[in-house]
């Protein structure tokens, strides 16, 4: 009998075994995602998910009923974050237009191109700003069930007006559906060269699914809607009623998403924690000088500071670990090990 004879039995029983222990984890996964649909979850528990892969982590928690809350959070801030670059871009470039209205070019026909070009920008980032304010909307509406804030309502009607939100989320659907709106550059010569761009209004009334307030919008502005000063309107409201919508989340956090944050915060600090004894056990005996890499862990203010601070004392590599370990995954034996890489004295 060949050597390979030999071989092939052993060699099917190992990969029997490995095929057995994965649909044992794959048992045990399914045991889990069922054990952290009720918050708060058990202690016993988060300590077995902790050591969970990535791939089968999410799967896991994705059964948490914290999961869908945070998602939804994640995207809304996410979405006032392009709302944000988007209102900045659209600014940015009415200044273009300003400053190239100063220039001679601005009225020879060497110029024209730029001006087109600038002409077809203001009109793209006048898109993202509708659309993102639009999302806005629609994002904070889907959290509404998940986290009830009595007070909600209130704030809307007083942060904003009515009648200009009401125009932004019809101008999102003007233009992903309708028309473009006529949008014109505009420049007057009084002390000061005033430029902005100015969205007309003759078709915009002849939209039929415009509604009442918006309607009252567009009457508001018989001569055209001056783009700069209807963005910077609207994005003051909105950072304005954002600012007091986080708040307000924080201070009524539901128990779902405390205890999912809880979970992932550990789950988080594990990694860390792993990651850098594993490191710290390499590393440590070796003639490495910790101090010519702290600029890898350390923002320039935080570096300033560590090394104001007595050299290989306890104090600056303690300053050093608070500064860098963002999971805090830093326990007792890590410290430890962190102190002999830095040659605190005993």
């Amino acid at each position: 009998m060949s050597d390979n004879q030999h071989f092939l039995p052993q060699h099917l029983d190992f990969f029997a075994l490995l095929k057995q222990q994965e649909m044992q984890k794959a048992i045990r996964r399914d045991e889990l995602a069922k054990l952290v649909t009720t918050a708060p979850v058990q202690e016993e528990i988060v300590k077995e998910i902790v050591w969970l892969g990535p791939v089968e982590r999410e799967a896991v928690l994705r059964c948490h009923p914290g999961y869908e809350i945070e998602r939804k959070l994640k995207s809304l801030w996410s979405m006032l974050s392009i709302f944000n670059r988007a209102h900045e871009d659209l600014i940015a470039q009415l200044n273009r237009f300003h400053v190239f209205s100063l220039t001679d070019d601005m009225y020879l026909p060497v110029g024209r191109l730029q001006l087109e070009e600038i002409n077809m920008a203001v009109k793209k980032e006048l898109v993202a700003f509708s659309a993102a304010s639009s999302a806005l909307v629609a994002f904070s509406r889907r959290l509404k069930d998940s986290i009830v804030i009595p007070e909600l309502g209130e704030q809307i009607a007083t942060t904003f007006d009515s009648q200009e939100h009401k125009f932004v989320t019809s101008l999102r659907n003007i233009v992903l559906h309708q028309e473009l709106p006529d949008v014109g550059w505009q420049v007057k010569y009084e002390a000061e060269r005033e430029t902005n761009f100015v969205i007309q209004t003759e078709h915009l009334r002849d939209q039929k699914d415009l509604s009442k307030e918006a309607r009252a919008f567009i009457n508001r502005c018989p001569n055209g809607i001056h783009v700069r000063v209807f963005a910077e309107s609207y994005a003051a409201r909105v950072r304005e009623f954002y600012s007091w919508y986080k708040s307000a989340i924080e201070i009524r956090e539901p128990e779902p998403l405390v205890d999912y944050r809880r979970i992932v915060r550990e789950c988080m600090a594990n990694a860390s924690r792993t990651m850098f004894h594993l490191i710290l056990q390499q590393i440590n005996g070796k003639k490495i000088d910790p101090f010519k890499h702290l600029n890898k862990y350390l923002l320039p203010n935080q570096l300033n500071k560590a090394l104001t601070l007595p050299m290989r004392s306890k104090e600056q590599v303690d300053f050093i670990i608070d500064a860098a370990d963002k999971h805090k995954a830093c326990n007792d034996e890590l410290r430890q090990m962190i102190y002999r890489l830095f040659e605190v004295p005993d």
